[in-house]
């Protein structure tokens, strides 16, 4: 896989948020394991904000991460795979079947705008 820079999205311009990867997308994710209420709360320091219920344990909240974010997006769970920092915070996730337009209108419908 060849190096590519985080680049600007063109409507929300969110810095290092999407890229485009194939037939999808990556999108940086900052996760909220153990959190009260789950869902994606907006973007934050250059990454999607997402909070979700399952503690970090197990892969559990990884899980949970997959199935929310193919909610969001409009796929299917397969369709999400944690790319890097399946163990921490700050992490890549690839959504395929989802294009860059599409990524940053479902953002800008979670920020209420």
């Amino acid at each position: 896989m060849s190096k590519q820079r985080w680049t600007n999205t063109s409507s929300t311009g969110e810095l290092g948020l999407l890229r485009p990867d194939g037939d999808g997308v990556t999108v940086a994710i900052w996760a909220q394991p153990g959190a009260a209420h789950a869902g994606v709360v907006g973007v934050d320091r250059g990454a999607l904000r997402v909070r979700v219920h399952a503690p970090a344990r197990e892969g559990r909240a990884n899980e949970e991460l997959r199935r929310l974010l193919a909610d969001f997006f409009g796929v299917a769970p397969a369709d999400v795979c944690v790319l890097r920092g399946v163990s921490a915070r700050q992490k890549r996730v690839r959504v395929r079947g989802v294009t860059i337009a599409q990524a940053e209108a479902a953002i800008h419908g979670a920020e209420g705008g």
